[in-house]
């Protein structure tokens, strides 16, 4: 954007909101496989190891979920970038048509 314009890829912005939202699946599994094995360790424990694990455990939760939430709304922005870019493209060249 040196000289004051801005350069699109239609298809760059398109795959990158697939590809975010790819991640934030990964990432969600990753961290589903990892909880299932810290809990079959946790299950076990009682009194206050037990309590200090579920209560670090639900704040990892609602931080996992924060960041599931964040990586899915970059994907839709990504989705409605690539959108709005199309339709401007759209109505753009449509003035030259008329």
């Amino acid at each position: 954007m040196a000289d004051g314009h801005i350069k699109v890829d239609f298809s760059t912005i398109q795959n990158a909101g697939s590809e975010v939202r790819a991640t934030a699946t990964r990432v969600q599994q990753q961290l589903d496989d990892l909880k299932a094995g810290v809990t079959r360790i946790a299950s076990s424990w009682t009194g206050a190891a037990k309590e200090g694990y579920d209560a670090r455990q639900a704040i990892w939760d609602s931080k996992a979920n924060d960041l599931h939430t964040t990586l899915n709304q970059i994907a839709a922005a990504l989705d409605n970038a690539h959108q709005s870019y199309t339709q401007t493209e759209s109505a753009n060249a449509a003035i030259w048509h008329n």
